[in-house]
């Protein structure tokens, strides 16, 4: 979901299979979205091909995709770059979402924010998820709000 799809393609072996944008557009079906990563027994859904401009006519599907991915795995990850709360409740709105919040390099009260909103929004289990890069580096028992 994010503009780079740099999850998915570190995971897919080819970087033109049919993904999420493919199956929005309407130019491939659910099941020729899915498919193995290459080092892993897990299943990606990738970017896809079609144009994002006209895959994102139907982003209201993306719930509806988002549940029926949950209903068959154990585990769904939906990577969506830069997300804030309203973002993450439009693809997850049943509430059953748990939040990794991936901030490599930004400051820790960026990240104490963000994260303090997805819990204010009731959302119980937010995990942080970064990489510090700076000379002076977060003490390691200081948590989110």
């Amino acid at each position: 979901m994010s503009g780079s799809a740099l999850p998915t393609r570190l995971m897919a072996e080819q970087k033109t299979l049919p993904g999420i944008t493919d199956l929005l557009a309407g130019d491939a079906a659910f099941g020729e979205t899915i498919h193995a990563d290459h080092v892993s027994d897990a299943h990606i859904v990738p970017q896809g091909t079609a144009d994002a401009r006209r895959a994102m006519r139907a982003a209201d599907r993306l719930s509806m995709i988002i549940d029926a991915l949950a209903d068959a795995y154990d585990l769904v990850l939906v990577e969506c770059g830069p997300a804030d709360v309203s973002g993450v409740r439009r693809l997850a709105h049943n509430g059953e979402a748990e939040i990794i919040l991936s901030a490599a390099g930004a400051p820790m009260d960026e990240i104490e924010a963000k994260a303090g909103a997805f819990i204010d929004a009731g959302y119980e289990d937010v995990v942080l998820l970064f990489g510090y890069a700076g000379a002076n580096p977060p003490s390691a028992g200081r948590k989110a709000a």
